[in-house]
């Protein structure tokens, strides 16, 4: 019987909140361990619960650690984090062995050991030169940029270059794209400037809003490469898909 470890811990930062995501921004959202929403699973439960009823639709074991999200508030306070961050950590130790893990990784696998855990190296060259673009909950609200690259370049055969303006904003910006479209497509115009120069075959970025704001740009202005989240490049090296 195979042996699935699964954790959620999230937040959306509102970065012109006055209030910091604090312990009780938690508690009031969502915080359960190891299942103890039960039936009523909560709205950022979902995954824990859709991962849950497939595994278990398979005869496999389930280890859930922590269900934890905050509403939308100014970032995250650190000692809040890393208490949560150890839990989930020290809830893997408790489980393994385990036959995969199901959780958040751009800042998880490179911080937490992926090869202690996987047991094992990408095995298929991904030849492809590729870029990233710095979402901006990610880089300048939880300071998460050395990471993502960590996680590529552990990838045999990719060329990984650097994005003039990574850290830029492309113009998403959450719902700034609707309510402010004319000044969302000239700071896109700008970010597919840079793109185009890197002559990058895959750009990647961990933020769904940039993911479709850059895929727009794409078709819009006629460029060939392709964008994707640095984890679904990471299943290529590990599956050859």
């Amino acid at each position: 019987m195979k042996k699935i470890f699964t954790a959620t811990l999230g937040t959306e930062t509102n970065t012109f909140a006055s209030i910091p995501t604090g312990h009780q921004l938690f508690e009031e959202t969502c915080l359960f361990r190891k299942g103890s929403y039960g039936k009523n699973v909560p709205m950022f439960g979902a995954p824990l619960a859709v991962w849950r009823g497939r595994a278990e639709a398979k005869g496999w074991q389930v280890v859930e650690s922590l269900c934890a999200f905050a509403q939308p508030a100014r970032k995250t306070v650190k000692k809040v984090y890393e208490a949560f961050r150890d839990e989930i950590v020290a809830d893997l130790k408790a489980a393994l062995p385990v036959d995969g893990i199901a959780i958040r990784i751009p800042r998880w696998l490179p911080e937490h050991g992926d090869r202690a855990v996987a047991g094992v190296e990408p095995q298929h060259p991904v030849a492809k030169r590729v870029t990233y673009h710095e979402a901006c909950h990610l880089v300048h609200t939880q300071a998460i940029s050395r990471q993502p690259r960590r996680i590529v370049g552990s990838i045999p055969g990719i060329e990984l270059v650097e994005l003039p303006e990574a850290t830029w904003c492309c113009g998403s910006a959450g719902i700034y794209n609707i309510v402010h479209f004319e000044d969302s497509m000239a700071l896109l115009e700008r970010k597919m400037s840079h793109l185009a120069s890197t002559k990058a075959e895959i750009v990647l970025t961990g933020n769904p809003g940039c993911h479709l704001q850059i895929g727009y740009g794409i078709r819009k202005f006629g460029l060939t490469m392709e964008v994707m989240h640095p984890v679904s490049l990471l299943r290529r090296a590990y599956e050859g898909v």
